[in-house]
């Protein structure tokens, strides 16, 4: 007893691994806390997605994936699968281990920049990320949001230690930097495109010559599960992709943008209602991916400057500081309120300071030419395209706004206090 006393009383409550596990151990309370407030209830449509594949692997096992349903990868799915495998089909725990999730991804963070920067800035990064409130709001949905802010994470954490590690331990996060990608991908589909960056930056480093064996490695393993995936699609629909809506998705937010704006469930409840509609009812899923696909290129064609004007108010409302006032939220959404007067205010306190102090953090990265920089930058600017290009909402920038208050929290270490609060 005098032992853990004496223990107790010696913590030094400076010292960063100290600070460290506080920071998790305090995210880790937010987020079950939000977890248990909200319950097993389901708020979001999507979730229910994600949920029909986890079930339908658990009641008919995991060989019966090809059968799986396919309106959205799997990765999501298969994290409830493993909640559901673990203790058994239970809304609630799959919630907590989402919230598990999301507060490794404070651990993570911090060892990232502790890589990139210093254990200082690694520790504000931390707390930044630890209260964050969006993180710890989407952390009590079974959506993509959480598992694809840890999937990111991890893997610029992985490929960053994969580049400037020893070649001893390149194997290692060759292998987890691959994991880390390949359910990136499988969880949210759009990222797929973003290989040809990542490969190009692998290579663009040399990496090939003196890890060649764990770069190999990396490849593979990343284009593992997308490729199963669309092997999976064309056997199934006769279509090698990895997303079977994205034809649907695109010509939705280009034909019946107004619809969509409004509410994504009502553009697709227009797009239901129309003749054109009506001619992909006797098509498979694979025919319908592909005549959506060539539909919305027509659009497109036929109404060049409608498009710009569109995709140009989507990068606005994929960067807004607040969600939009004269758009109401479901009714039974937890916490935040029908109004969205919650969310308004607290996107007002985080999001502007947030961005700004990114967007000059990824200038001054840019300036001084730092080596790390490259591959999250990328990344940023990918997402942004991806979304611009075909539709976008503020909870889609959640998924680079990790990367965000790294670099916020790189800018506003480089100010001059005693100049700036003329001291």
């Amino acid at each position: 007893m005098k032992s853990l006393k004496s223990r107790l009383t010696n913590i030094n409550l400076y010292n960063p691994d100290t600070i460290i596990f506080f920071l998790v151990v305090a995210g880790l309370i937010l987020r079950l806390g939000f977890v248990f407030y909200t319950g097993g209830a389901i708020s979001q449509p999507d979730e229910n997605v994600y949920i029909e594949q986890a079930k339908h692997l658990y009641y008919n096992g995991i060989t019966n994936f090809s059968t799986i349903p396919t309106d959205r990868p799997p990765g999501a799915g298969l994290l409830i699968l493993l909640s559901f495998i673990l203790f058994g089909v239970n809304l609630l725990k799959a919630k907590i281990l989402f919230s598990l999730l999301g507060t490794l991804t404070i651990y993570l963070v911090y060892k990232y920049v502790c890589d990139i920067f210093d254990k200082k800035l690694a520790i504000y990064t931390a707390l930044i990320t630890a209260f964050y409130p969006f993180f710890i709001y989407w952390s009590g949905h079974l959506m993509t949001e959480t598992p694809s802010v840890f999937f990111i994470v991890s893997a610029l954490f992985f490929t960053n230690r994969f580049i400037v590690m020893e070649n001893s331990k390149a194997s290692l996060y060759g292998i987890l930097a691959g994991l880390s990608w390949t359910m990136l991908i499988i969880t949210r589909a759009q990222n797929f495109y973003f290989l040809p960056f990542l490969f190009g930056f692998l290579l663009f480093k040399k990496t090939y010559k003196t890890k060649l064996t764990a770069l190999l490695l990396l490849f593979t393993i990343t284009i593992s599960m997308p490729l199963l995936w669309m092997t999976k699609n064309y056997n199934s629909y006769g279509i090698f992709t990895i997303d079977t809506h994205g034809g649907a998705t695109l010509f939705t937010s280009t034909a019946f943008y107004n619809e969509s704006r409004i509410d994504w469930g009502l553009g697709t409840k227009t797009l239901e209602a129309s003749d054109l509609y009506k001619e992909t009812k006797t098509m498979n899923t694979g025919e319908k991916e592909y005549y959506f696909r060539k539909k919305a290129v027509e659009h497109i064609k036929k109404h060049p400057l409608r498009f710009v004007a569109t995709r140009f108010d989507n990068f606005i409302q994929f960067w807004r500081f607040y969600p939009r006032t004269n758009i109401q939220m479901q009714d039974n959404s937890p916490f935040l309120s029908a109004k969205k007067t919650y969310f308004i205010i607290i996107s007002l306190l985080t999001e502007p300071l947030l961005i700004i102090a990114g967007l000059f953090g990824l200038l001054i990265a840019i300036r001084k030419k730092l080596d790390f920089a490259f591959l999250p930058i990328s990344f940023i600017l990918f997402t942004t395209a991806i979304h611009t290009l075909v539709f976008s909402q503020m909870r889609y920038r959640l998924l680079v706004m990790p990367i965000i208050i790294i670099f916020a929290v790189f800018a506003i270490s480089r100010i001059d206090h005693k100049k700036f609060f003329g001291l």
